[in-house]
């Protein structure tokens, strides 16, 4: 799950302030119960480029404070750092003030690099 709140300055530029929850990821191995959690703070940059009068191309360029924590069994660890994210993607005007938008953004998450893929809705005001 990703919320943000952006400014735009321009038809063409625009700032961006997100939150972003990785969720859990559980699994077992060799008899073992493993699991690993992740967030992150981020701030952006968006280019904007108009491709027609309804849809724009856009790209991301973030930086990101994360926090995680893995565990096995019931040895947990924490684990946090901060690292540049980048994304692009499409958004499609449904009206003045709605539009839905198809993204990537990719991560990197200590050695862990992570790709988030959404579609969400914008709105302006």
């Amino acid at each position: 799950m990703r919320v943000a709140l952006g400014y735009s300055f321009s038809d063409h530029f625009a700032v961006e302030l997100a939150y972003t929850d990785f969720g859990n990821l559980s699994q077992s191995a060799l008899g073992l119960a493993l699991s690993a959690e992740a967030d992150a703070q981020e701030f952006a940059l968006l280019g904007r480029l108009p491709l027609s009068e309804r849809l724009d191309l856009f790209g991301r360029l973030g930086y990101a404070w994360w926090d995680g924590e893995t565990s096995v069994e019931t040895v947990a660890t924490g684990i946090s750092g901060n690292d540049v994210s980048v994304g692009a993607g499409l958004e499609f005007a449904v009206g003045e003030s709605l539009s839905v938008a198809l993204s990537g953004t990719k991560y990197r998450l200590d050695e862990l690099d992570l790709a988030v893929l959404g579609i969400g809705i914008k709105l302006r005001f």
